[in-house]
């Protein structure tokens, strides 16, 4: 019987030990100092490559992206905080699957952009001189097409760099 007992405990030692063990979370690619920087950079690029759309006054494609100098933006973005684009996405998707975390990460942003503006004395616009974006961010296809740009440059620079070392 009490050999019973024993091999009872030792059992049940064995399954409840292991749900004793402090789960220990994965930590995120980037850490939140860096990649709200690099978030905020980045919808900075954003924001300027739709002031260099179509030149004309009421073209219709005024307030468009420029997905050339965006994808160049991106990858100028990318470097200058030291990454690239896989270890940028592992990175966003790691904070889109912890909500709260990216919350945090944006109210960083948003602090970042008010201080911005505040040391700047950049003026509030009127809702009139708001250009009409209606859905843009909104559609998957939009941000489809970014990531296939910016590909495309980080392929380019890629195949520069290597085309420069087969030269030397």
């Amino acid at each position: 019987m009490k050999n019973f007992i024993w091999l009872l405990f030792v059992v049940m030692a064995a399954f409840l030990l292991p749900a004793c063990e402090v789960s220990r979370e994965q930590k995120a690619p980037l850490p939140a100092d860096k990649m709200s920087k690099l978030l905020l950079d980045l919808h900075l690029a954003e924001a300027y490559s739709i002031g260099l759309g179509d030149t004309v006054e009421n073209s219709p494609r005024r307030f468009e992206k420029n997905y050339d100098s965006l994808a160049v933006f991106y990858t100028s973005v990318l470097q200058h905080h030291g990454t690239d684009l896989k270890q940028f996405q592992e990175s966003l998707n790691w904070y889109q699957s912890r909500p709260g975390k990216m919350d945090t990460l944006y109210l960083t942003i948003l602090e970042n952009l008010l201080l911005e503006k505040s040391e700047r004395n950049i003026p509030d616009l009127e809702p009139d001189q708001i250009p009409d974006e209606a859905g843009i961010h909104d559609n998957p296809e939009h941000h489809k097409q970014q990531l296939q740009a910016i590909e495309i440059e980080a392929d380019s620079t890629t195949d520069n760099s290597s085309a420069e070392q087969k030269d030397e």
